[in-house]
């Protein structure tokens, strides 16, 4: 029994169950090709890589904006850094105007502090989700909903403070926690897209992420004081200003179909190797080496962000020094990333072996601690403690990001990143709620004493990682240099 089957190309196929032959095109001088095939229904990755770079190459040929596929990648990259600085703007909003929302809306503190962590608890619950809608519908399908949602939260959040009513600033609040899973969306689009440069695309955007928050910290307060002398009611003054916001949230969403306007001229490199349609049905545990990969990223992320929380009241209690410069030392967290993320992003793109930089930012954010904890009452220890710190968070989080997509299928890739962001979350929750009561009642040198014991949570859990790599097979092995890897994966192909 024979079949006929009629390539997209001209050539036809004839199979036979004996003896299976391939008859070329004519235009191949009608030289015919032996092939061994099992069945005419299964679906080799070979064929979808060729599927793939033809439906490319024709792409370019039909749009002539991105003829040169690096102009398109460009494109693309100003596309997400704009998304992403838009976003974290509006997500750090509430830490800047802290003491005017306060003042204003006649708040407590634990009031306050519920409206800005009311953002990490959907986080949570929803970050996972999103991943999967990520992975069923793609990245650039699922970015322009959660950009809606934060804009329908800021609205209804301005709409608050205007009004007076702090409940439906809380309601506005839960709809912008849809903006965690806007970076969850862009790690996938990113592992996609930019798989040979993947860990200096995550350093360029995390490194714009923190120039928003910083610039959203350090501006807004300003701006709010600006409007005195055309806004005298101090509801108005506010709603302004988190109005203003959404523009920045409007932006970020026609960027984001954009994003989707260019999937249609070129196919991201890791759909090649991405199964046809996603089937959940498949989805197992996760491995241990996934499970220690998310809780050295929870625990460390708390050990280093949420010292923040206290950090001005700390310098200023131990080393004597004043509220404006215990701002700018306190910032460094924030401001350092901005240009280390993508410096270091690019180092790790070129030499590889993820898991040891990670070890050497964890060593070098607990050296940071033990510095703040046990150094003297002189100011340089302060300056130099802060700038570690910085610099450990910038190499932990461009080093870190990318592993998501080397230990995941990348069918699941969207629901990796998802859990890993609500794991962060989760942590983060955690710690702020009770760095609080451990200042009040035992003193600051106790907190920093409580962060060092994180951050040797988070060394152990390194550590461990670092077995689990050592021990596992060669195929699944992460620790290794960058020409290593390509060397594995064409043996994969």
């Amino acid at each position: 029994m024979r079949r006929l089957k009629l390539q997209e190309d001209g050539a036809i196929d004839l199979h036979d169950n004996n003896n299976k032959v391939g008859v070329a095109n004519d235009n191949f001088d009608g030289i015919a090709q032996a092939s061994t095939i099992s069945d005419a229904t299964d679906i080799n990755i070979d064929e979808l890589c060729k599927e793939d770079s033809t439906d490319v190459h024709k792409a370019k040929q039909s749009c002539p904006i991105f003829s040169k596929n690096k102009c398109c990648k460009i494109f693309i990259v100003f596309l997400m850094c704009c998304i992403v600085f838009s976003t974290y703007v509006l997500l750090e909003l509430p830490v800047g105007m802290a003491k005017t929302i306060i003042e204003v809306m006649q708040l407590t503190t634990t009031q306050y502090n519920v409206l800005y962590s009311l953002f990490f608890l959907p986080t949570i619950l929803l970050a996972p989700v999103g991943g999967l809608i990520t992975d069923k519908f793609r990245a650039e399908r699922s970015l322009p909903m959660f950009l809606l949602s934060c804009c329908l939260g800021q609205i209804l959040l301005s709409i608050g403070s205007f009004l007076g009513h702090y409940w439906l600033m809380i309601v506005g609040r839960v709809l912008t926690g849809a903006g965690g899973m806007v970076f969850v969306c862009l790690s996938s689009y990113i592992a996609s897209f930019f798989t040979r440069h993947i860990n200096l695309m995550n350093g360029i955007l995390l490194g714009t992420a923190r120039l928003g928050a910083t610039l959203s910290v350090n501006l807004n307060s300003q701006f709010y004081s600006s409007l005195s002398s055309h806004a005298t009611n101090h509801h108005t003054r506010l709603g302004i200003v988190l109005l203003l916001s959404v523009v920045l949230i409007l932006i970020a969403f026609i960027c984001s179909l954009l994003l989707w306007y260019t999937r249609r001229y070129v196919k991201p490199a890791l759909y090649k190797r991405r199964s046809v349609t996603c089937n959940y049905r498949n989805w197992s545990c996760p491995s241990l080496y996934f499970v220690v990969l998310a809780l050295v990223a929870g625990v460390f992320y708390a050990a280093v962000l949420t010292p923040t929380s206290v950090g001005e009241l700390y310098y200023m209690h131990k080393y004597r020094i004043s509220l404006a410069i215990s701002n700018l030392i306190n910032s460094f967290v924030h401001i350092l990333p901005v240009f280390l993320c993508p410096l270091f992003g690019l180092i790790i793109n070129q030499v590889g072996y993820n898991p040891v930089w990670i070890l050497i930012a964890v060593l070098t954010g607990t050296l940071s601690h033990f510095l703040l904890a046990y150094s003297n009452d002189s100011q340089s220890y302060a300056y130099i403690g802060s700038f570690i710190g910085g610099a450990s968070y910038s190499m932990f989080t461009s080093s870190i990001w990318p592993m998501v997509s080397l230990i995941v299928k990348p069918e699941f890739i969207g629901l990796g990143y998802g859990i890993q962001q609500a794991v962060i979350s989760c942590f983060q929750v955690l710690v702020a709620s009770t760095v609080g009561s451990v200042a009040d009642n035992y003193g600051y040198f106790m907190v920093q004493l409580y962060y060092i014991a994180l951050s040797m949570i988070s060394l152990s859990l390194v550590l461990l990682l670092n077995m689990i790599d050592y021990t596992s097979h060669r195929e699944k092995r992460v620790n290794m240099s960058k020409t290593k890897r390509k060397l594995r994966n064409k043996e994969k192909l």
